[in-house]
C-alpha cells in the first residue's frame, strides 16, 4: 500500500511537501530558536538590546546578500544537488553556533549560518514551484508555511526545554543532528529536476537579477514581502523578553507561548491554504489580516498578567500573522515564468531578510532596557501596525 502511495503523483507530491517541510522546519528553528532564547542570552554574553538586535538580525543579513547572490545562479544548477550542499554546510555552521566561545564567536557563526540558510528558503519554494502544479500549490505552501507552526509547537519548547535542563548549546547541537536526518531523506528521496538548459553568463544572469528587480509586474511581490517582513520583525526578536520583563512570566514558561500558538496555527494555515484555493488568495487574506492589527496592540501594551490571558493573546497574533502570509505567497509564486522562478525567488528571500534585519536593528535602537523593564514596546507595535 505504501508503495503504491508513493507511485500516485498525489502521493509524492505529498511526501515531496513533507520533505521540505523538514527542511524548512530546521532551517527555521536554527534561526527563531536565538528570539525566544533572547533573556538567556542577554545575560550569558552580558549583552545590550541593540548587540542582540545585531545578533537577531545578523542571520538575516547574510542571508539577504546571500539570497541575492544566489538568484543569480538558482537556474544554472540542478537543484537537488544544490541543496544537498548547501544544507550539509547549513549543518557544520548550526554546529559552529553551538561550539561558540564568547559573543563575537557566535556572531560570526549565525552570519556563515545565515548564509546557507539564505540558499535554502528560496531553494524550497522553487523545489515546490517546480513539482507541485499552481491548482495544488496553494495548499502545499499552506504546508510549508505550517513548517513555523511545527517549529512552534515541538522544536522551540523542546529547544528552551534542553537549554533549561542543560544549556543553549546543546539546542543548537540538537538542531543539527535533525537535519542530518532530513539531508538524508532528501539524498534517498527527492527526485532530480532536471531544468531547460541555461547557458547564460555569470554577468547577463545578473543582468537578468538586475531586470527582474525592475519589473513593474513583480512590485507587489516585493513591497507585500518588505511591508509584512518588517511588520512582524519591529516585534519578533524581542516577543520573548518583553514578555520575561514586563508581563512577568519566567522563562521556562516561554516554551508555553510558542506551544499553544504553533499548535493553533497548524490547523490555520492548513486550512488558509485550502481557501486559499477554494475562494482565492485576495478572500482568504482579508479576515486575519484585520485581526493581526487587532492582535498585535494587545499584545505590544500588555502589562502584568496571568499566563492563561497572555497565551489568548499571544496565540491571537501568531495565527493571524501566519494565516494572513500564506494567501500572499500563493499569489508571489503565481507571478514569475518558469524561466525567471528561481532567480526571482532567490531576489525575493533576499528583500524578506533584509526587511527582517533593518526591521530588528531598528526594533533595537527604539526599545530601551532598564533593570525592571523594556521600555517603548509599544512603539514599536504602532509602527508595526502602520
Amino acid at each position: 500500500m505504501l508503495k503504491a502511495y508513493a507511485k500516485s503523483p498525489i502521493g509524492k507530491e505529498k511526501i515531496y511537501v513533507s520533505l521540505m517541510t523538514g527542511v524548512q522546519f530546521f532551517n527555521l528553528l536554527d534561526f527563531v530558536i536565538i528570539l525566544p532564547m533572547g533573556p538567556m542570552l542577554m545575560r550569558y554574553f552580558q549583552i545590550s538590546p541593540v548587540q542582540f538586535a545585531t545578533l537577531a538580525s545578523s542571520y538575516n543579513i547574510s542571508s539577504g546578500i546571500v539570497s541575492l547572490l544566489y538568484s543569480s545562479f538558482a537556474d544554472k544548477f540542478e537543484r537537488k544537488k544544490l541543496l544537498l550542499i548547501v544544507l550539509f554546510l547549513f549543518i557544520l555552521s548550526t554546529l559552529l553556533c553551538a561550539l561558540a566561545p564568547n559573543y563575537y564567536f557566535f556572531l560570526g557563526a549565525r552570519i556563515i549560518a545565515g548564509v546557507f540558510g539564505g540558499i535554502l528558503t528560496p531553494s524550497i519554494y522553487a523545489i515546490i514551484s517546480d513539482l507541485i502544479p499552481f491548482e495544488r500549490r496553494g495548499k502545499a505552501l499552506g504546508t510549508i508555511m505550517a513548517s513555523f507552526s511545527i517549529t512552534s509547537v515541538f522544536g522551540i519548547p523542546l529547544g528552551l526545554a534542553i537549554a533549561d535542563n542543560y544549556s543553549w548549546r546543546h539546542a543548537f547541537y540538537f538542531i543539527g543532528a535533525g537535519a542530518s536526518i532530513v539531508f538524508l531523506g532528501v539524498l534517498f528521496v527527492l527526485p532530480k529536476i532536471n531544468l531547460p538548459q541555461n547557458h547564460l553568463s555569470l554577468t547577463n544572469l545578473i543582468k537578468r537579477v538586475i531586470r527582474i528587480s525592475l519589473t513593474k509586474k513583480y512590485f507587489p511581490a516585493f513591497s507585500s514581502m518588505v511591508s509584512f517582513t518588517f511588520s512582524g520583525f519591529l516585534l519578533f526578536p524581542f516577543f520573548s523578553p518583553y514578555a520575561v520583563k514586563n508581563i512577568g512570566i519566567t522563562e521556562s514558561e516561554l516554551k508555553y507561548i510558542y506551544l499553544a500558538g504553533g499548535a493553533v496555527t497548524i490547523f490555520v494555515s492548513k486550512a488558509a491554504g485550502y481557501y486559499t484555493d477554494k475562494i482565492g488568495p485576495v478572500k482568504t487574506f482579508t479576515l486575519p489580516f484585520i485581526f493581526s492589527l487587532y492582535f498585535t496592540y494587545l499584545y505590544t501594551t500588555a502589562q502584568r498578567m496571568d499566563l492563561f490571558v497572555l497565551l489568548l493573546i499571544s496565540t491571537g497574533f501568531m495565527v493571524m500573522i501566519n494565516a494572513r502570509f500564506v494567501p500572499i505567497m500563493k499569489l508571489i509564486t503565481g507571478m514569475p515564468s518558469e524561466a525567471d522562478r528561481g532567480s526571482f525567488m532567490g531576489f525575493l528571500m533576499a528583500v524578506r531578510s533584509l526587511s527582517a534585519a533593518t526591521a530588528t536593528i531598528i526594533a533595537g535602537f527604539i526599545i530601551i532596557e532598564t533593570p525592571t523593564e523594556l521600555k517603548n514596546f509599544d512603539l514599536t507595535g504602532y509602527f508595526s501596525i502602520f
